[in-house]
Order: C-alpha cells, then structure tokens, then sequence
C-alpha cells in the first residue's frame, strides 16, 4: 500500500512481549510539519484517483481484521462527510471519543495537527485537484 501499510501476519503465530516497546521519536515540530504536508499530498492523490488505484492488500470489510474495518470506516463513513467538516470529525473521534485528551499538551498538539490541520489540508488540496489546480505539485501515484 502507498500509505497506512498494515502488518498482516500471512503466516506463523501471533505473539505477546513481555515488556512495552517504547518508540521515542524525538523530531522536532517542524520535521511533523513537513511530514503532514507530504501525506496530505499522497492522501489527496489516492483520493481523487479512487476508482484507479488498486491498493489494498485486503478487501474493506466492516466485519474483517482490523485493517480490513479501518479501510471500511474510511470508505463508507469518513469519506461520505462533506470536506472540511470531516477535519471535525476526525478530531473528536481521536481526541475524544478514542481518549487523546489522556496525552496531555503533546497529544493535544498531536491531535489538533493530525485531525484538523492533516485532514483539512488533505482537503483542501482535494479541491485544488478538483479544479485543475497544483497537479504537478502533488505527488504522483506510482505507475
């Protein structure tokens, strides 16, 4: 997948660790930043391109593994909102009802940037797409 690539366990057995992995990734905002901005073009181009892209390993399944469901609730729920109130719903999806409020002042911005600024500005380029706008500018999808 060009994005949100699943771990699918094709085969062998699934197992527990002992202890938690910590993953302390300590770039700065401006690296998040410029990360956001690349994904929401990527974002964008997958999603203009829909009905040409062939990219999910497991078909979306609201009852499948969770990749399968995640790709579901995007497809048929997050995808039917207007844009730029989806930013909305993203937000208080992560923040609230998935408890991101717990993170404190870090997943606060984490949260705000996430589901307002990512998801907003994924739109927006959408539109941009929509109306012939900023196409050599916006990453390409692969042939």
């Amino acid at each position: 997948m060009i994005m949100d690539e699943p771990i699918v366990l094709l085969e062998g057995k699934a197992g527990w660790l002992k202890h938690d992995i910590m993953d302390w990734d300590q770039k700065d905002l401006t690296f998040r930043v410029g990360k956001v901005n690349r994904y929401s073009n990527t974002y964008a181009c997958l999603m203009s391109n829909r009905s040409d892209v062939s990219q999910f390993v497991l078909p979306a399944s609201l009852w499948g593994v969770q990749p399968a469901r995640q790709q579901w609730i995007k497809d048929n729920v997050y995808a039917r909102f207007p844009k730029f109130f989806r930013c909305l719903i993203s937000f208080l999806c992560s923040y609230v009802v998935l408890l991101g409020f717990l993170d404190g002042k870090a997943g606060l911005v984490f949260h705000v940037l996430y589901g307002f600024w990512y998801r907003f500005l994924s739109d927006a380029k959408l539109l941009e797409m929509s109306q012939g706008r900023q196409e050599s500018s916006v990453f390409p999808l692969p042939k």
